[in-house]
């Protein structure tokens, strides 16, 4: 993994720990208590390892994306 692969994903550890952190609330006046806003901190946590990932494969090498398997026709075999 390159450098700048492992700090995208360094940032995106970061921002998944901030968000369970400080999740989003809302006030219930029912019982008159703040509530963890499931749906948005699900959404939210989903958005970012989109994200995370996408710029991971993004910056990949191009000789990575590239390689193509070779095939065994081409390798020569260890005969004794």
């Amino acid at each position: 993994m390159e450098k700048r692969q492992m700090i995208v994903l360094w940032a995106g550890i970061a921002a998944i720990v901030l968000i369970c952190l400080f999740p989003p609330r809302h006030y219930d006046r029912s019982c008159g208590d703040y509530r963890t806003d499931t749906g948005s901190l699900l959404a939210r946590l989903v958005a970012v390892c989109a994200v995370t990932g996408g710029l991971i494969y993004t910056l990949k090498d191009k000789e990575e994306k590239i390689k193509k398997p070779e095939s065994k026709q081409n390798k020569p075999e260890d005969v004794r």
